[in-house]
């Protein structure tokens, strides 16, 4: 809980304004739900993730980068649900209660290493989104030029996912080190207490920036939040909707091309792009938030937007994990391959149909 000289103190620019202050009140209840949400989702969501692995990486799939893409963001999202999972209790008790002792100071070094984690993979997983999308673009549109075909060969979204995960890991180690946690005071329980001995003390510790990122007048925090918010959350929710409508006027120019391609062709692309254009934009919709938080957070300088970033950001992180989790039924619904390859998994005994195949790469044929 935040204490009273800083709930005072949320908007001095706004005067701490009363609209602003009950907004933010609901928008950290709605976190603090979120949270719970959060934790049976992702257990949820990590079953279906692994099964969405298997298929993935099964030989009858690995045939273009937009698979091996997929394959890297359902790594990414499974990493983000066991950092959910492992961080509820850490988050719900970061202070502790009247007869709950706060966290201790290994604890807040284990739930900061998980918070980096997550805010890696999260911001790797919508990279990975967005080049998929732009992948698909440049390949269903420029099919016939050899360079652009390379583009859809399986190694080449591996050597972008790798890329794209050097460079969040590098971010996020910034991340990390914006961080200490420092000793302000001591925690004795409440006299109501019977669980603890009223006698008990434990050290009570606070976020604050690091010595290294508070350096003149924090500067560099300022400088990274501003680069990894622009990044991480502004570029992406510009990026994403504008290759959406790429991809939907693309794919209406291909249903003309019907009559000069081939039934299997215009089948492959139809339904690779379509499942393309609907993880992007369930993506733009989770992550648009947090972006309109960012632009926020970005123009005022006041501690209550920080707050409100970071409790939109964690309601966005609940949208993001329930788009993880329904992956594998998008891709279920979406092609027929996929499907054989699920149900083969299963055991299940299934007709050969080599239509519909995620990602196949365009070949243009003539009569």
């Amino acid at each position: 809980m935040l204490s009273i000289n800083i709930t005072q103190n949320l908007f001095p620019s706004f005067h701490n304004d009363e609209r602003l202050l009950i907004f933010y009140s609901f928008i950290a209840k709605l976190s603090r739900i979120s949270i719970h949400v959060e934790f049976w989702l992702s257990i949820f969501g990590g079953i279906l993730t692994i099964f969405h692995f298997l298929v993935l990486t099964r030989k009858a799939m690995k045939s273009t980068s937009i698979i091996s893409l997929m394959i890297s963001v359902a790594i990414c999202d499974f990493l983000s649900m066991i950092v959910s999972i492992s961080s509820k209790d850490m988050i719900l008790n970061f202070y502790g209660s009247d007869c709950t002792p706060p966290n201790s100071f290994l604890t807040f070094q284990i739930f900061w290493v998980l918070m980096s984690i997550r805010d890696g993979v999260v911001r790797c997983s919508t990279w990975l989104t967005v080049l998929m999308a732009l992948i698909r673009f440049l390949v269903s549109k420029y099919a016939s030029e050899v360079r652009y075909q390379k583009m859809s060969m399986f190694i080449f979204g591996f050597k972008s996912s790798a890329f794209s995960v050097f460079i969040s890991s590098l971010m996020s180690s910034c991340f990390y080190l914006c961080i200490k946690f420092v000793e302000i005071g001591t925690w004795t329980p409440a006299n109501c207490c019977t669980n603890i001995p009223l006698d008990s003390q434990f050290p009570l510790y606070e976020q604050r920036v690091s010595d290294l990122f508070s350096l003149y007048d924090g500067a560099p925090v300022q400088i990274f939040q501003f680069i990894n918010g622009i990044f991480s959350k502004l570029i992406p929710c510009i990026i994403l909707p504008l290759l959406t409508t790429l991809l939907v006027v693309e794919l209406k120019r291909t249903e003309k091309s019907r009559i000069s391609s081939s039934v299997l062709y215009k089948n492959n692309t139809e339904k690779t792009t379509n499942l393309v254009i609907i993880m992007t934009f369930s993506i733009f919709l989770a992550s648009l938030p947090t972006g309109i938080a960012t632009v926020f957070q970005v123009i005022y300088s006041d501690l209550g937007f920080l707050f409100i970033y970071i409790n939109v950001d964690a309601i966005c992180d609940t949208l993001l994990l329930w788009n993880a989790s329904t992956n594998c039924f998008i891709c279920f619904l979406m092609s027929s391959q996929y499907r054989n390859t699920a149900k083969k998994l299963l055991k299940i005994k299934v007709h050969v149909n080599n239509n519909h195949l995620i990602g196949t790469p365009l070949r243009r044929t003539t009569t």
